[in-house]
């Protein structure tokens, strides 16, 4: 039986719209759910994911997954890459996923987190793939690194879908309490996304107690030390700063705010800089007796080098 996922999308096409964070962490939720079943505060097995991932309905597409973990895998210019989804217009509701047997052999932990982040491609990515014979859908993994930080959009929410996947936040503040209050660590009052009405661990804690329940719990989940770190940021469970989580609005917090009077400065307008023409068009505003405004310098072209 196939499992249903289901997020705010573009029926037409079946792209997902803007998703917040919490967004696709539900999705992961659900998904790890009905993988997990009762023992969702287990840790993820690779195999259970494939097994109940081979069929899967997405906001009402269904997507069948191909996933081969017995070969090399490169990018389009021969370098090898951890993983790779992809999409084949002559296979219609078909993603392939590849995770290369070479470089996750001796790291069950990347293995597991290379699975993850290409199933947040399947999941957000391919059904916009899916049907189309001019759309050809391929993404790659590159290395261990790019599974914690991402400038492009589409690999950071396969990450976000990745960590709720397989270490969500209630289940790793619960773990991180009771590690953190069975060695003694200082906990502290703070917003965060974990376990509500709960602490979270103040940074103040000795360095190799925070490392060791770090390495604790990435055994737990099965993950690294930094993926469990990475969450912990991500979720808010660790204080970050001396007045962090602070309440700003309090008497007795830690800023104070002193109404002033109305301030309204003097706004002039002057020949323009750094334009090749209309130098004098007074288009440059700036406010009068400013220190940070540069003082006003009529350029010029540059005279040729001698000899040239």
């Amino acid at each position: 039986m196939a499992n249903d996922l289901n997020y705010p999308h573009v029926a037409a096409t079946g792209a997902p719209r803007l998703l917040r964070d919490e967004a696709v962490w539900a999705v992961a939720l659900r998904l790890r759910r009905a993988i997990l079943g009762d023992q969702a505060d287990a840790a993820l097995a690779a195999g259970a994911i494939v097994a109940v991932t081979s069929e899967l309905v997405i906001n009402g597409r269904e997507v069948a997954t191909a996933w081969d973990f017995a070969n090399a895998v490169h990018d389009t210019l021969g370098r090898p890459v951890l993983g790779a989804c992809e999409t084949d217009p002559d296979a219609p509701g078909v993603a392939y996923v590849s995770v290369n047997h070479e470089m996750v052999a001796h790291r069950p932990d990347i293995a597991l987190s290379t699975i993850a982040h290409e199933l947040g491609h399947i999941v957000f990515d391919v059904p916009p793939a899916l049907g189309r014979a001019d759309r050809r859908y391929r993404s790659v993994t590159a290395a261990p690194d790019s599974l914690v930080r991402s400038t492009n959009a589409s690999e950071r929410r396969a990450n976000e879908f990745m960590g709720a996947l397989l270490v969500p936040p209630v289940p790793l503040h619960t773990r991180l309490l009771a590690l953190a209050r069975s060695e003694r660590m200082r906990l502290a009052r703070a917003p965060h996304l974990g376990r509500p009405a709960s602490p979270v661990l103040a940074r103040d804690n000795a360095p190799e107690a925070m490392a060791g329940i770090v390495a604790a719990v990435a055994g737990d989940f099965g993950v690294s030390d930094r993926f469990i770190a990475v969450r912990m940021q991500r979720y808010g469970l660790l204080l970050t700063g001396a007045n962090s989580g602070a309440d700003l609005c309090g008497s007795n917090g830690p800023f104070t705010v002193h109404a002033g009077g109305a301030v309204r400065p003097q706004i002039a307008a002057g020949p323009r800089v750094g334009v090749a023409a209309a130098h004098e068009t007074p288009w440059r505003y700036y406010e009068v007796d400013e220190p940070t405004v540069s003082t006003y310098r009529r350029g010029g072209r540059r005279r040729a080098a001698a000899g040239a």
